[in-house]
């Protein structure tokens, strides 16, 4: 019923859609584990702030939907006071190489949208919606990243790839 609310917002108001999870019906919770690993030429050899921003309201997430990461970066502050209920921000600052392992859990009842906002230096939207699944890795290259998911006791199955912000984002079930 709640998405059905948020597609009549959206054709009323002319925006574009946030790109929603894939959820399989046994899925409880969100993502368990996100990991995020730099690469040794990550953003051309510079450190980057990433932040996987979970929200939990539908208009919201239209709104952030529509950020680029450099307009996120500037506004991050002002949304966290602005929406401190329906926003939970996990932010970093890597160096190249670096690489960080993260427990998570959010329940696929309270997340609306997720999306990793990477500051790459470049011109590009660089915004990537984040696909459910127990595990999910984000790889930072050079000018862009890749995000893989997978869950834990499936058999492996490749789900279509989404092209997005210049990209392709492909959803894995176990590798």
């Amino acid at each position: 019923m709640k998405n059905l609310w948020v597609l009549i917002f959206i054709l009323f108001t002319g925006c574009d859609p946030v790109k929603n999870y894939i959820f399989e019906d046994t899925d409880i919770e969100f993502i368990d584990e996100l990991s995020i690993v730099g690469t040794k030429n990550m953003n051309n050899n510079k450190p980057m702030r990433v932040d996987f921003v979970v929200v939990k309201h539908p208009v919201v997430a239209q709104q952030i939907g529509r950020l680029s990461a450099n307009q996120y970066m500037r506004s991050r502050s002002q949304l966290k006071q602005d929406y401190p209920k329906h926003i939970k921000f996990n932010s970093y600052e890597l160096v190249p190489g670096q690489s960080i392992v993260l427990p998570l859990k959010y329940s696929k009842k309270e997340v609306v949208s997720a999306f990793i906002f990477a500051d790459f230096d470049n011109e590009n939207v660089n915004r990537w919606s984040v696909f459910a699944a127990d595990y999910v890795t984000v790889k930072l290259f050079e000018n862009t990243l890749q995000i893989m998911s997978h869950n834990e006791g499936q058999e492996p199955k490749i789900k279509p790839s989404k092209v997005m912000e210049d990209i392709v984002i492909v959803d894995r079930t176990p590798m």
